[in-house]
């Protein structure tokens, strides 16, 4: 995924050098959000003993938090291709493991 992010961000950014980070972001998130709709769907029909209602949630979750997770990225990737700023990619890097580390215990508990 993040090699996938990488490539079509820096093609992007070729065909359009005034591109926004956050017309980059969305291009990612929304790509990947396609990718895992159709993803999971295919993967509903492998739990042969989960009641509908189970495979709506696990669906509906899984969309949710991995394309979550994939905006998270994209922003990232994002900022560092338009700024070159390492120093402050680190810091939003560090942000986003806090972040996830309170969404995990928060959906866990």
């Amino acid at each position: 995924m993040l090699a996938t992010f990488i490539f079509f961000e820096k093609r992007f950014l070729r065909v359009e050098p005034e591109a926004s980070i956050w017309e980059l972001t969305s291009l990612a998130a929304l790509s990947n959000l396609a990718a895992e709709i159709v993803f999971q769907l295919i993967r509903q029909f492998t739990y042969a003993d989960s009641t509908p209602k189970d495979h709506l949630i696990e669906y509906l979750r899984s969309v949710f938090l991995l394309s979550t997770m994939s905006a998270i990225l994209g922003f990232l990737i994002a900022y560092q291709l338009k700024t070159r700023k390492a120093g402050w990619m680190i810091l939003f890097i560090v942000l986003a493991l806090i972040v996830l580390n309170l969404l995990k215990n928060f959906f866990l508990k």
